[in-house]
C-alpha cells in the first residue's frame, strides 16, 4: 500500500508528550527523504524550503509554526500529556544530561539549558520543599521546560513582547491553547497513543504497525528556537 501523497503531516511536537514515538511512526509510512524532524534547528531559509516534505515536525511554538509560509498546506498534529507526568519526566530528562556518559551530549546545550541542569542535580524532587523552590527560581528555558509548559507552546509566541520565557500564564492563555487543541487535525494523547496514531494511520491509508514503540530515551531538544 502506498502513502497518501496528498496528506501532509506537521507535528508540533511538544516536548516529552511521545513525539518521538509518533515521529517514528510516521516515518514508516512516509520514509526519511519525505520527511524532516526537529526544524526549529534549521536556519530559516532551509526550514522555509520543506513545502514538498509530507511530514515536517518540531519543537516549535504554534504562533512560530503558523509563520510557515506553507503551514495551511499541512494538517496539524498535537500530542498532549497529563501535565504532572510530562513534568515528571520533563525533570528526569534534564537530571540525565548530570550523567557521566551524557557529559558529551551536555556540552551541545546552551548555558541555561546546562545551568538548570546543574541546579536539578542538588534537588530532591521527592521533597516538595525543594521541588517547589526549584521551579520558582527557574530560568528562561526552565520556565519553558516545567513551568505550564504544553500552553506555553500552544498559546505563547517567543517572539512577541510578552515572550513565554517571561510572561506568567494567564486565563486568556489557556482558553487560546485549548482552542487551538480543538482546531487541530489530530489530537495524540500520550496515554492513550495507540488511539491517536490510529486517525493518522487512516489518513494517510496504512494499516495501524501491530505494535507501538514507545520511546523515552531521555535525550533533550532545546525547546524553542
Amino acid at each position: 500500500m502506498t502513502t497518501r501523497t496528498d496528506c501532509r503531516l506537521f507535528l508540533l511536537h511538544i516536548p516529552r508528550t511521545g513525539g518521538t514515538s509518533i515521529e517514528e511512526t510516521i516515518l514508516g509510512w512516509v520514509g526519511a527523504d519525505q520527511s524532516a524532524r526537529h526544524i526549529e534547528l534549521l536556519p530559516h531559509a532551509e526550514r522555509n524550503s520543506l513545502s514538498a516534505r509530507t511530514f515536517l515536525s518540531g519543537h516549535m511554538f504554534y504562533d512560530e509554526m503558523k509563520r510557515l509560509p506553507y503551514i495551511n498546506d499541512f494538517k496539524i498534529i498535537i500530542a498532549l500529556r497529563e501535565p504532572h507526568a510530562r513534568l515528571a519526566s520533563a525533570l528526569t530528562a534534564a537530571d540525565a544530561l548530570n550523567e557521566p556518559e551524557n557529559a558529551p551530549f551536555y556540552s551541545t546545550f546552551d548555558r541555561q539549558t546546562q545551568a538548570t541542569a546543574d541546579r536539578l542535580a542538588t534537588v530532591d524532587v521527592n521533597n516538595a520543599t525543594e521541588l517547589a523552590e526549584f521551579l520558582a527560581t527557574l530560568n528562561a528555558w526552565g520556565r519553558r521546560a516545567f513551568d505550564n509548559c504544553q500552553t506555553r507552546f500552544l498559546s505563547c509566541d517567543p517572539f512577541s513582547g510578552a515572550t513565554a520565557s517571561d510572561a506568567s500564564i494567564s486565563a486568556i492563555n489557556l482558553r487560546t491553547a485549548c482552542n487551538r487543541v480543538e482546531g487541530a487535525d489530530f489530537l495524540c494523547i500520550t496515554e492513550r497513543l495507540t488511539e491517536g496514531i490510529r486517525t493518522v494511520a487512516h489518513a494517510l491509508e496504512q494499516p495501524l504497525p501491530e505494535r507501538i514503540i514507545q520511546l523515552n530515551n531521555y535525550r533533550l531538544t532545546p525547546v524553542g528556537s
